[in-house]
């Protein structure tokens, strides 16, 4: 589809899964200073379950050179926080930060489409529809533990 999935997580603990969705690069980011021989990418999904601090991002060191001038920015967690974002940066190098509730109807006809011809399936984790369930899917929540999403299955 015009673009390779390079793969930045905290840890290297969704590292075999990354590769095995497909991902061309993995790295793990928690404690790296700077980040070298990375060629820069044009477009980064920041599907964490907290948003990051775009301001910090955007201005630290390590972050830059992974980004490419004019690089978009979609940030897909759901959260009432706000987003600080230097305008320095979006001035700059021409960055863009996008937000997306929903995609047009058209798109998700053509996503479920290519998922139905390359039998993309989604990994969820079950959870009884218990209170034990409810509690030990409530706790992987919190923890960021779960491995992609939680169902409550009756």
């Amino acid at each position: 589809m015009g673009m390779e999935a390079v793969v930045f997580s905290g840890t290297e603990s969704k590292k075999g899964e990354a590769f095995g969705f497909g991902a061309k690069e993995f790295y793990a980011t928690k404690g790296v200073t700077k980040f070298e021989g990375i060629e820069p990418v044009d477009c980064i999904l920041i599907t964490a379950s907290v948003l990051p601090d775009l301001s910090l991002m955007l201005t630290l060191q390590r972050y830059l050179p992974i980004l490419a001038p004019f690089a978009k920015i979609f940030p897909l967690a759901v959260s009432m926080d706000n987003i600080p974002v230097p305008a320095l940066s979006l001035v700059t190098y021409g960055y863009e930060v996008i937000g997306s509730g929903g995609a047009h109807p058209q798109s998700v006809k053509a996503m479920l489409r290519f998922a139905a011809v390359h039998s993309v399936k989604p990994v969820i984790e079950k959870f009884p529809m218990t209170q034990k369930g409810v509690t030990d899917a409530m706790k992987k929540l919190d923890e960021g533990s779960v491995r992609y999403r939680g169902v409550l299955v009756v």
